[in-house]
């Protein structure tokens, strides 16, 4: 990670820190990480992964996954009791605010209208 003095612009005062050394100096607030303004733009159109599937229940979910994100943050699964997952928007350090692709939004109803329709599926326990 490069990281610089808060507010300094000179590149000869620039350092590369391995990233987990980077994290504990930038909580201490002296230093900033420096993010080259050319590769961050490019890094804005990182893709997403999208797909669905379904739980042990049989419902359908979302999976959303930001290839630039190492963390749980960038790897969200929507689900809805009511089958409005698709309408559920996706945020991350990449990604803000993103609504799943029409694509997984037609598959994801697919889904609930077969998850829906299945008379042989009990909606809640002990009850027949």
């Amino acid at each position: 990670m490069l990281v610089q003095l808060k507010g300094n612009s000179k590149p000869s005062e620039r350092f590369h820190v391995p990233t987990p050394a980077a994290r504990i100096i930038l909580a201490m607030g002296v230093f900033e990480e420096y993010v080259n303004p050319n590769t961050f733009a490019s890094s804005s159109l990182t893709p997403l992964r999208w797909a669905v599937s379904s739980d042990d229940m049989g419902r359908p979910d979302i999976h959303a996954i930001c290839d630039k994100c190492v963390s749980i943050v960038g790897r969200t699964i929507f689900t809805s009791p009511t089958g409005t997952a698709y309408k559920q928007v996706f945020s991350c350090v990449h990604h803000s605010n993103v609504r799943p692709p029409k694509h997984i939004a037609e598959a994801y109803k697919e889904s609930w209208q077969r998850f829906s329709g299945n008379s042989a599926r009990q909606p809640y326990y002990g009850k027949k």
